[in-house]
C-alpha cells in the first residue's frame, strides 16, 4: 500500500508541476502566451518584466506551492513509515514537480527553468537554511556578478539551488538549534540533506545549457 501511495504522489507531483501558472496568469490578463513574449520563459522574471513585479511575485508563489503542497500531502500519507522511506517519497514528489515545471504535460512540454518549484522543495525541507541562502545568493548577484553581467539579477534565482545544499550541509554539521515545532536551524536527519543535494543536481541538469550561456556571457 505504501508503494502505491508513493507512486500516486510522484505522479501527482509531476501533474502539479505541469500546471504553468505563468502561462495561465498571462493568458487571463491579456490573452497572450508568455512563452511568446520577452525571453519566452514561462517564469517569474519574464512575467514580472512584461506585466509588473506584483504578477511576477504571484507566479513565484504559485510555482513554489505546486511542489510544496504535494510534498506536504505525501509527508502526511506516509508519516508512519521508516524515516528514509518518508524522505525518499517526499523528495521524489518534489522532484517530480520540478520535472513537471520543466516539461509540463499540459503545455506541450514547453516549460521553464523550474526555479520556483525548486524553491518550494527547499522551503519544505530546510526553510531557514533557504532564507540564509537567498540572502547569500542576492549578495552574490549584487556584489560579484553585477561587475561582470549587466543582467546580474538573473543570477540570484539560478544560483540559489547551488547555494542551498552547501549552506544546509554546513549548518547541519555545525548546528542543531530548535526554533518551534519541527522548525530548526541545522539538526535535520542527513537523508533530507542528501535530498537537497539531489534537487541541486537535478536543477543543474535542467539548466546546464542556460548556465553555460550565462557564464560565457559574463566572462566576455
Amino acid at each position: 500500500m505504501s508503494i502505491a501511495i508513493a507512486v500516486i504522489m510522484v505522479v501527482a507531483g509531476y501533474l502539479s508541476g505541469s500546471i504553468s501558472y505563468a502561462t495561465l496568469v498571462t493568458r487571463g490578463l491579456v490573452g497572450k502566451d508568455i512563452r511568446e513574449m520577452g525571453n519566452r520563459n514561462p517564469g517569474t522574471l519574464n512575467v514580472g518584466r512584461n506585466f509588473g513585479k506584483g504578477w511576477g511575485i504571484l507566479v513565484a508563489l504559485l510555482d513554489a506551492l505546486k511542489s510544496f503542497v504535494p510534498m506536504f500531502i505525501a509527508s502526511v500519507l506516509v508519516r508512519q513509515e521508516d524515516g528514509w522511506f518518508v524522505c525518499v517519497v517526499v523528495v521524489a514528489t518534489g522532484m517530480a514537480a520540478i520535472v513537471g515545471h520543466w516539461r509540463p504535460v499540459f503545455h506541450d512540454f514547453r516549460g521553464g527553468q523550474a526555479v520556483g518549484s525548486a524553491i518550494g522543495v527547499f522551503i519544505f525541507i530546510v526553510p531557514l537554511e533557504f532564507l540564509i541562502s537567498f540572502v547569500v545568493a542576492s549578495l552574490f548577484g549584487l556584489l560579484v556578478m553585477r561587475r561582470r553581467d549587466p543582467a546580474w539579477v538573473r543570477w540570484v534565482p539560478i544560483s540559489l539551488p547551488m547555494f542551498v545544499p552547501v549552506i544546509a550541509t554546513g549548518l547541519n554539521a555545525a548546528l542543531d538549534v530548535p526554533i518551534v515545532a519541527r522548525l530548526s536551524l541545522g539538526g535535520h536527519p542527513w537523508e533530507w540533506i542528501i535530498g537537497v543535494w539531489a534537487v541541486c543536481f537535478l536543477m543543474l541538469g535542467i539548466n546546464f545549457r542556460y548556465l553555460r550561456t550565462r557564464v560565457g556571457g559574463a566572462a566576455r
